[in-house]
């Protein structure tokens, strides 16, 4: 009734443009598809109104009774498919009579992203429902837009794998990610995919593989890849090789990896001794495993961490071979000195075992083959402390009952010296010595004491002239062995007795040492 309206603009909710209507004579003949659009009023002056216009809507004909006989004829009408199929959407199943109108939504720019995504999706639905039909080409052509195929990527990826289309679903996932597609449909294309390509390396596919193994859904197939093409950090391939193990596959490759990885980061096994014999028992290269063996030795020698007993023997082969390396000998003697130890001497050569159990014993071949490996290293120069904890018959030729030994690890080459004051217990003058230390073997650097009862050690360490640390480090004669049967033990339990005033036990030892000492001169005589 409004004489300034113009046109009659219709906006319907499922379409992407608005429909104007010209006015003449207070009319407009509007096209109403849902009877959900809105309904605006245009003025002259571009002025909208909605509900400040009174108006009427008149229908010119009733459409129910021809909609059936329309669809029975597959009319093709835009707004026969806006009327019957759009307010439905959502909810009807898409069959095989409707499919070409899905698709027709699907296509069609005039209706809004919603729609045409949920037509698209129950189009691409029904395909999987029904994978004897080939996907028609307007199909293919929606698939292939991005916005559609990164929100429906897990259809596409297996509407194409029940068509065997497997380097297309597999650049699907390739280019917009595996996220939230159903493991069962990754598993069946990466396994197709490693059947399909043999031998042959695909970057996108390992990690793919590796996704699906950390999802715990990788199979025989995967783990093969895996095995045969992954390199990743020591705990993914520690893992790997684990599943690997546990379904009894084959895994020397992996194992020849892990072992040549940690040598290489220098970083420790999870399994050192199962993966190096299952290593040495598939054809294993000399040459990887005597140098893990070496590296375990470095380990054993230099960072106190004792392995497993197969690496032990195995060490053992290595050292008494035609090239013996030298830390194989220091690292065998420093387990063996580990194995006589008090338990909490243990502790600090990294042992772990329960402190109430006995000291294990060395049998007459280890003891044999203890004295070896002391003649190797002893012909070098080297003495270290932890030789006296090795079988008091071995060692005796070495007088280590009578020393203290002073210790330090540093760098290889550095420069170690030892600022020391050695003084009567209770004396108060302190005089300083300093003198450089002797570095027995990569970093390792020792110094020789000899300390009577009732002395004491005070000590600094100084690094490439450079006094870094300030601790005063003191070893007292008081600690010392004073058991034993050498001139120096007897010597030092003399002293004891003296200072706990035990002089019946004095007399005793002194009776002793005159007995010991006049034997010795009449038996050894100079020639």
């Amino acid at each position: 009734k409004d004489r300034s309206i113009r046109q009659v603009i219709v906006i319907n909710p499922c379409l992407s443009k608005e429909e104007s209507y010209p006015v003449k004579d207070q009319t407009a003949y509007i096209q109403m598809y849902s009877g959900d659009e809105q309904i605006l009023f245009e003025d002259s002056m571009k002025h909208r109104f909605a509900v400040t216009v009174e108006h009427r809507i008149t229908p010119l004909m009733s459409v129910k009774k021809y909609v059936d006989s329309c669809q029975a004829m597959h009319a093709r009408s835009f707004g026969l498919l806006v009327h019957t199929l759009i307010p439905v959407l959502e909810t009807v199943e898409v069959s095989e009579g409707s499919i070409r109108s899905f698709l027709r939504i699907a296509e069609d720019d005039r209706f809004v992203d919603e729609c045409r995504l949920m037509a698209r999706t129950k189009a691409l639905q029904y395909y999987t429902r029904n994978e004897d039909k080939d996907l028609p080409e307007a199909i293919q052509k929606l698939m292939a837009r991005e916005e559609f195929a990164g929100k429906c990527k897990g259809l596409i990826v297996r509407a194409m794998l029940q068509r065997h289309k497997l380097a297309g679903a597999f650049d699907v996932i390739s280019r917009y990610g595996y996220e939230y597609i159903d493991n069962r449909l990754l598993v069946s294309l990466c396994s197709q995919l490693i059947e399909s390509m043999g031998d042959g390396e695909n970057e996108e596919l390992l990690c793919l593989a590796y996704e699906l193994f950390i999802r715990g859904k990788a199979n025989d197939t995967i783990l093969v890849y895996l095995r045969d093409h992954y390199i990743g950090s020591l705990d993914q391939m520690n893992q790997i090789r684990d599943s690997l193990a546990d379904l009894e596959i084959d895994t020397a490759d992996i194992d020849e990896e892990l072992l040549i990885l940690s040598m290489f980061l220098r970083k420790p096994l999870k399994h050192p001794a199962e993966i190096l014999e299952s290593y040495m028992k598939k054809n294993a290269r000399p040459q990887v495993s005597e140098a893990f063996l070496v590296f375990s030795a470095f380990d054993l020698f230099c960072a106190d961490q004792l392995p497993e007993k197969y690496i032990i023997e195995q060490m053992k082969t290595v050292a008494a071979g035609e090239h013996g390396h030298l830390v194989c000998s220091l690292a065998l003697l420093k387990y063996y000195a580990a194995l006589l130890q008090s338990p909490e001497e243990r502790v600090g050569y990294g042992w772990k075992e329960n402190k109430t159990e006995p000291l294990q014993q060395i049998s007459d071949e280890d003891k044999e083959f203890i004295r070896g490996q002391l003649e190797i290293v002893t012909e070098k120069g080297i003495r270290l402390g932890f030789f006296k904890y090795l079988p008091e018959e071995l060692i005796q030729a070495y007088e280590l009952d009578d020393r203290s030994f002073v210790e330090a690890k540093g760098k290889p080459g550095e420069s170690v010296t030892i600022r020391y004051c050695l003084r009567a217990e209770g004396e108060k003058k302190r005089e300083f010595r300093s003198e450089p230390m002797k570095e027995m073997f990569q970093g390792v650097f020792a110094k020789e004491f000899m300390l009577f009862y009732g002395e004491v050690l005070e000590y600094t360490l100084i690094r490439d002239n450079k006094m870094t640390d300030l601790t005063v480090h003191t070893i007292s004669g008081n600690q010392i062995e004073t058991r034993g049967k050498t001139k120096y033990q007897m010597l030092n339990r003399m002293l004891s007795d003296w200072h706990v005033q035990n002089f019946d036990q004095l007399d005793q030892d002194m009776k002793e040492y005159l007995m010991t000492d006049h034997i010795c001169k009449e038996i050894f005589t100079l020639l």
